[in-house]
């Protein structure tokens, strides 16, 4: 990597400034301000990008006015007066010498951005942290080249909504009558320090004017900008500022944005800030008058009077876009989208309404987290049947609001209420043996963090006391219970995978196919809830549950979540003390399901009363088959050793094809013979010249038809496998450009390759005895059986599976399926082979029925009467018309013919 970034140019160009001036030479590698926390703000890729386009934006900027200071300097020469031509020039020199060197930077950092995007490319995590280094370098030369900020707004966008009440109170402290704060009573309410010897306290004084916040959010332009306060003025469509009366406060953003009125998880580096915008507390009311004139236009009924209790908002409200300034000058603004309405601030209402708890153990229901609905006054004598479920050592969180038709809350704080009156002596020793956290704190923004912890918190109803005041000095507590439940109890892991075909992959029975996984459940659970997601975003809605509370035994009933059973597996049980298994069987979509991904969500468990208990993990993750189903088997020793599987196809019709019966072959279960899933494949198809040889018959008979004749006897081989097609169950990714996925189609781990065979050429020929044949002797070979005194035919014939056959009787259909008998039609030819391919040398040979049997008779040639000088040894070949049409010359047996009988003795 090139990690010169900057020519001789760009660094002699940084020695003088634009009036010539010579600046100290140091070594900039070694004295960059605050060089490691350049670094820091670039810790990914994204960053890095961003930081290159923030540096290509300056140079832009500053290349401009180079070339405009260099015009100037030109201008400025050619009319210089003879005294004034020394110093022209050498203004003029340092405007080109800085042009070159923007010039110079701009070649630098377009090399820069090429070596970091091959990095991502290729090597990102090896090289990032000496890319790190530097374009941070790089980036400080360039802002002492320029003069620029790098981490000035170059974009502004705000998001969402950004309609502002920026209302006023007159502070009057009002709180409960006997309200005890801080350990003693209040009589004074002429002064209150809410939340004294709290973190964030503050004193409240009658009288005093206080204003309400209200915030937006926008998006900065790179994301590692910096907007600050001081730099931000709200402005008209004709530049008039509202500065004098607001004042601005900013911070990154620190929640999700949503919909819906939840906080989450912190995200960073995205270039989202929370502005804040408000009246500055010194307006006297004609200022309040002043700027509300400023902001809203009259509506039809006449003005607008701040002082009414309820604004009809009936307005046409001025739009304002928010501006960020830099030092130099440069502005970046929004769109107008901020519109903004003052009133006197309304107190606070229903804040145990609107104040929500949320927690990973609260039950599915929209609104169950109201602090209301686990307050003091719901059943003093039995507070765990109304107290909020949360987690022991989890963090859970409290959103404290009031009414949006009412006024804000200003401030909150949270308290364990040791002294409620409900508590026994043993209850406050319990309580008191817990550690709480995220109490005895001020906060201004509504949000409270807390926690329940110990090693006795299970089952503890502890009570918590949230006092809150508003902009008006109104004081209010409301006090309200959480217990605490386990964690997770265990985790179970569900797998996945189709035993079969699926027919609807859409909505497929997952307990067809679900592993069966130890589970356990809290002791005393009557009910359960949970929320479930499996499917990606996209889909979310295929496979998204949320239930509310149900019992125990309606996660096989209603919910179709999960079977439980005991011990043996087989027994279904929802009695706690005797589940020890369960299934997963819920209908499922598959398309949806990522193949990679496990998906995870809680059960939640409560008792007869609602208390919480703990909840169970439960993953579930699909699995694609990667074996055919049980029930495929070949013949034993039927695929040898080679990998072929010989078969000797029937002649169907005239011989012209044959066919051959799998069965014959294979053990095939009834249920699987029956599946038109499970395909016997070619794998060439059999097809080659433009011709089928053969069709594999994949239906209940399981076949192979139109076995062309001309491959059967061939010594070629077809390789073949079996698969299963479990349908269209893989996951269908949504998006342009995205391809539909094939069916899952799994192979039998078994390949072979087919060889079709015929009966009369594969079969085994011998003689019955053999025979003893003498030169220039005429000879009838025939079988007799001494012992039995019976005559058989002169050979025997095994057919390919090593069944004696008679080859000579037209009744045998072991043979004449094949072939007709050998004595008869067209196969009544025979003859003998000497020396390898000499016909009939000194013999010639036919088939003779004597004594009721075949025998072969041997007739010697009369004109031979050579003088032999040893034996001959003589094959006896067979022609047989298969009912394929082919011939075929078996070399079936061989004798030695004597010279003469003088040799036998």
């Amino acid at each position: 990597m090139n990690k010169k970034f900057l020519s001789a140019i760009l660094f002699g160009a940084l020695m003088v400034t634009s009036t010539g001036t010579f600046v100290s030479c140091k070594d900039y590698d070694d004295d960059i301000d605050n060089l490691q926390t350049q670094i820091d703000k670039l810790a990914t890729k994204e960053e890095m990008t961003s930081q290159i386009a923030s540096l290509q934006s300056a140079l832009s900027s500053a290349a401009a006015e180079a070339a405009a200071a260099k015009t100037t300097a030109a201008d400025a020469l050619a009319k210089a007066t003879a005294s004034e031509k020394a110093a022209a020039q050498a203004a003029l020199d340092a405007a080109a010498a800085k042009e070159d060197a923007i010039k110079a930077a701009q070649d630098e950092v377009a090399k820069a951005k090429a070596e970091l995007e091959e990095a991502i490319d290729a090597n990102f995590e090896a090289v990032k942290e000496e890319l790190a280094e530097e374009i941070a370098k790089i980036t400080k030369k360039v802002e002492e080249l320029t003069g620029y900020t790098l981490e000035m707004v170059t974009g502004l966008e705000i998001q969402g909504s950004a309609a502002l009440d920026l209302n006023y109170a007159t502070v009057k402290i009002t709180y409960p009558a006997g309200m005890v704060a801080d350990g003693e009573r209040k009589a004074d309410k002429s002064t209150w320090v809410f939340g004294e010897g709290m973190p964030g306290a503050f004193t409240l004084t009658n009288g005093d004017v206080n204003t309400t916040k209200s915030t937006f959010f926008v998006k900065a332009d790179p994301v590692n900008a910096v907007i600050a306060a001081e730099n931000l003025s709200l402005i008209n469509s004709q530049n008039v500022d509202i500065d004098d009366y607001v004042s601005y406060s900013v911070m990154p953003n620190e929640r999700l944005l949503t919909q819906w009125q939840e906080r989450s998880r912190s995200i960073s580096g995205t270039g989202l800030y929370e502005v804040g915008v408000q009246l500055k507390k010194n307006m006297t009311s004609e200022d309040f008058e002043k700027f509300d004139k400023m902001v809203l236009t009259y509506d039809r009924q006449g003005g607008h009077d701040i002082n009414v209790d309820n604004c009809n908002g009936n307005h046409s409200y001025v739009l304002h876009a928010l501006a960020v300034t830099d030092g130099k000058g440069r502005s970046v603004t929004t769109d107008y989208k901020v519109t903004m309405h003052v009133q006197k601030e309304k107190p606070a209402e229903e804040i145990e309404l609107y104040s929500m708890l949320y927690s990973s153990g609260q039950k599915n229901k929209w609104y169950e987290g109201a602090i209301g609905d686990f307050a003091d006054g719901r059943d003093d004598a039995d507070y765990d049947e109304y107290s909020f479920p949360i987690v022991a050592g989890e963090p859970f969180a409290l959103d404290v609001k009031s009414n949006p038709t009412s006024g804000p809350v200003m401030a909150s704080y949270v308290v364990v209420d040791y002294d409620n009156a409900t508590l026994s002596a043993t209850d406050k020793a319990a309580i008191k043996g817990l550690t709480v956290t995220g109490v005895n704190k001020v906060s201004t923004n509504g949000y409270h963090t807390l926690t329940v912890d110990g090693q006795y918190a299970a089952g503890v109803p502890v009570p918590l006391k949230l006092v809150t005041v508003d902009y008006l000095g109104n004081i209010e507590v409301n006090v309200f219970w959480v217990v605490a439940g386990e964690p997770a109890f265990m985790t179970a892991t569900f797998t996945l995978t189709p035993k079969s075909h699926v027919d609807d992959p859409t909505n497929w029975n997952a307990e067809l196919g679900s592993s069966m996984e130890e589970f356990k459940v809290p002791a005393g659970a009557a009910r359960v809830s949970f929320a479930m997601h499996i499917g990606e975003t996209a889909h979310q809605q295929e496979n998204y549950v949320a239930w509310e509370l149900g019992a125990l035994s309606s996660l096989a009933s209603s919910a179709d979540l999960l079977k439980l059973y005991a011990a043996d597996k087989q027994t279904e049980t929802y009695n706690p003390a005797k589940v020890a298994y369960a299934k997963f069987v819920r209908n499922l979509n598959l398309q949806v399901m990522r193949e990679d991904k496990e998906y995870e969500f809680v059960i939640k468990f409560y008792n007869d009363k609602d208390t919480y208990l703990g909840s169970n993990v439960i993953k579930v993750k699909k699995v694609l088959p990667t074996v055919i189903p049980a029930g495929l088997t070949a013949k034993t020793n039927a695929i040898h050793a080679d990998g072929t599987l010989p078969v000797y196809p029937t002649p169907v019709g005239d011989g012209a094809t044959g066919k051959y019966d799998l069965n014959n072959s294979f053990n095939i279960s009834e249920t699987l013979a029956a599946d038109e899933n499970l395909k016997f494949v070619e794998v060439n198809n059999f097809w080659y010249n433009n011709e089928t040889k053969a069709v594999y018959n994949n239906g209940a008979d399981r076949t192979i038809d139109a076995i062309l004749k001309n491959i059967i006897g061939s010594d070629n081989t077809y390789p073949t496998t079996v698969t299963y097609d479990y349908g269209d169950i893989k996951y269908h990714p949504e998006g342009h450009g995205v391809s539909e996925p094939d069916n899952c189609v799994v192979e039998w781990g078994t390949k072979f390759a087919v060889k079709f065979g015929c009966v009369p050429a594969a079969s085994e020929y011998a003689w019955y005895t053999a025979p003893t044949v003498y030169y220039q002797e005429e000879t009838l070979i025939e079988a007799y059986n001494a012992t039995e005194k019976k005559y058989y035919n002169f050979m025997t014939v095994k057919n390919p599976y090593g069944k004696t056959i008679d080859a000579f009787d037209s009744t045998d259909a072991d043979w004449t399926t094949w072939a007709e008998a050998l004595n008869t039609g067209a196969n009544t030819e025979v003859y003998l082979l000497t020396n390898g391919d000499r016909k009939n040398e000194f013999f010639t040979a036919k088939y003779e029925v004597a004594n009721g049997k075949t025998a072969l008779k041997l007739t010697p040639i009369p004109s031979v009467t050579t003088v032999l000088e040893a034996d001959v040894e003589t094959t006896v070949v067979l022609v047989i018309n298969d009912k394929f049409g082919h011939k075929h010359e078996v070399k079936a047996l061989t004798f030695t013919m004597k010279k003469d009988h003088a040799v036998a003795e």
